[in-house]
């Protein structure tokens, strides 16, 4: 789960295009509304008051104006907007393991468009263990979104007002080789799924993926890296089936106390098969670059920012992967 920041609209490079034709979609994730409420306020009353927990609550209101809520070229309609945000995270550290648990809710209202109203929640695990040689760590989380805002920095199907819900797990290895040398193993799965989302032609997804990696230390300040990865993604609904590949290098290098830079720079290759008009089953073959840029600062008085630049196959519910350019702040 990222945290708040300012996200640039990437934009999408498609290999070949295509519109998969709008099917009708299944409710079934909205039986997940009530567990995730009931989850939220299981986990704000258990283990994390006893005391070898850190609780740390937050809570925001904003209240403005937007003078084009359904952001269209022609007179936008106007209304009052206000959101609501509440969080917590509890962490729980050992000597050699660490555990991290968090939940939030957001409420979105529109005075004068009502049927913008929506609501966001997540949940999340994160944990690891260190050993002598060897580091595991697993990553969990689930969330929900309206598609008004998951949407925008991929399909851009942003006018209908349905849920979407996502599972992500991501478990990873690090085995330090020498002083200087690591080697790493990470695996990731993402399930995502919407609401019925009547004739817009959104569908439900799945990716699986793994990254082997290796980093060797030139120095205290800099290092080396090297990333292989692979990944499949499928859609449902229209028939696509794409395998990513990739191969990137780079370096890591600490400017000063507060202030370092990573990039990482190389190529994919992509082979996708769908269904075209006709009833026509299409392979594609492509290549392209990819890249990871990133600036960090930490400030003195604790927090920082980061500035990134990335290229990327990013999954999507348009039932295809998009090459994809972005720029985060925060």
């Amino acid at each position: 789960m990222k945290g708040f920041g300012l996200e640039s609209r990437p934009s999408a490079h498609r290999d070949s295009p295509r519109l998969p034709p709008p099917r009708g979609r299944s409710a079934s994730g909205r039986v997940l509304a009530g567990p995730l409420g009931g989850l939220v306020l299981l986990l704000l009353a258990t283990p994390v008051l006893a005391q070898e927990w850190q609780v740390r609550p937050n809570a925001n209101l904003e209240l403005g104006y937007d003078d084009n809520v359904r952001t269209t070229t022609e007179a936008g309609q106007g209304s009052f907007v206000s959101r609501a945000r509440a969080g917590l995270r509890a962490i729980r550290a050992t000597e050699n393991t660490n555990l991290g648990l968090a939940a939030g809710l957001g409420l979105n209202g529109f005075a004068d468009a009502a049927d913008l109203d929506n609501t966001s929640g997540f949940l999340g695990l994160d944990s690891a263990y260190r050993g002598e040689r060897n580091q595991l760590r697993l990553n969990a989380s689930f969330d929900t979104q309206s598609t008004l805002t998951s949407e925008v920095a991929t399909t851009g199907l942003t006018q209908i007002n349905a849920q979407r819900y996502q599972i992500g797990v991501r478990p990873s290895w690090t085995h330090l080789v020498s002083e200087r040398a690591s080697v790493s193993l990470g695996l990731s799965y993402t399930n995502a799924f919407y609401d019925d989302v009547g004739e817009v032609p959104l569908y439900d997804y799945w990716q699986g993926g793994m990254t082997l990696g290796g980093t060797y230390r030139l120095s205290e300040r800099g290092g080396l890296n090297l990333n292989l990865d692979y990944s499949r993604y499928e859609a449902q609904g229209p028939t696509n089936e794409t395998d990513n590949m990739g191969a990137q290098v780079g370096v890591d290098y600490l400017i000063s106390e507060t202030l370092s830079l990573a990039f990482l720079v190389g190529l994919r290759r992509t082979d996708a098969t769908y269904a075209a008009p006709g009833a026509v089953t299409v392979t594609d073959e492509s290549t392209g670059p990819s890249y990871r840029i990133r600036l960090s600062q930490r400030l003195a008085s604790g927090g920082g920012f980061n500035v990134e630049a990335a290229r990327e196959m990013v999954p999507s519910g348009s039932s295809e992967l998009l090459d994809t350019t972005s720029l985060l702040l925060g």
